[in-house]
């Protein structure tokens, strides 16, 4: 069990550290530029893989939950002090199927960062074709994490993205308390039943492949911080 909360654990903090990298990485390019929209740019630039999964998860959940879709936009737009690095048109809908709309770039994220992870570390197929050209190798490692990188900083939802999530946990919370009041008793599933050994084996290879664009982070946030006297 301490193997799933710390998954969890360490999604938070990929949480919290890329919000605080993001800040970084544009409060040092704006020292360096002098220009709030050529900063905005370079942030887009930088940013655009990530950018262009985040709003297609959001676009494809909201097609599987047939929900109707407006315009994509992956480029930056300037909103008073804050920036909009990518939207999608989503029309209103229940506030179940908006949930799982709004959080659809979270789960992409990690299926691809664990699988990319997987695939990078393991002798898959790709690894054994490209095994004997060095150079073909080692750019396909710096694309792979690059790619990552941008994907881990990128997938966590906004604010907007979120709305009506709040209103949905308590709807559920209250009609589970007035089952309860009413002597309703929902069956207990015991979470050991659940982790079968396959599945434990595949959150402790989770636990230790989300350290990666942690420590990534981390390791950018303390070079910036420790340049930020020079510029």
């Amino acid at each position: 069990m301490e193997f799933v909360m710390f998954f969890f654990v360490q999604v938070l903090l990929l949480f919290f550290f890329s919000r605080l990298l993001t800040q970084s990485i544009s409060q040092a390019l704006f020292k360096l530029t002098k220009n709030k929209k050529l900063t905005v740019s370079i942030l887009a630039l930088i940013f655009f893989p990530g950018v262009v999964v985040h709003e297609l998860a959001h676009f494809f959940m909201a097609t599987i939950f047939m929900v109707k879709t407006g315009e994509i936009e992956f480029l930056p737009v300037l909103q008073g002090d804050g920036v909009k690095l990518g939207s999608v048109a989503i029309a209103k809908t229940d506030l179940i199927r908006r949930f799982f709309i709004g959080v659809a770039p979270v789960i992409l994220g990690l299926l691809i960062i664990l699988s990319s992870f997987y695939f990078l570390t393991t002798d898959s197929s790709i690894v054994q074709t490209i095994e004997p050209n060095k150079t073909l190798k080692t750019i396909y490692i710096i694309l792979t994490f690059y790619v990552l990188f941008v994907i881990s900083n990128t997938m966590f939802s906004s604010k907007k993205d979120m709305e009506g999530a709040l209103e949905l946990f308590l709807i559920i919370g209250l009609v589970m308390l007035i089952l309860y009041i009413l002597g309703v008793r929902i069956p207990s599933i015991s979470p050991n039943s659940m982790l079968t050994p396959q599945i434990m084996d595949i959150i402790k290879k989770s636990d230790v492949l989300l350290l990666i664009p942690i420590i990534i982070d981390v390791f950018i946030i303390g070079v910036i911080k420790l340049t930020e006297k020079f510029i």
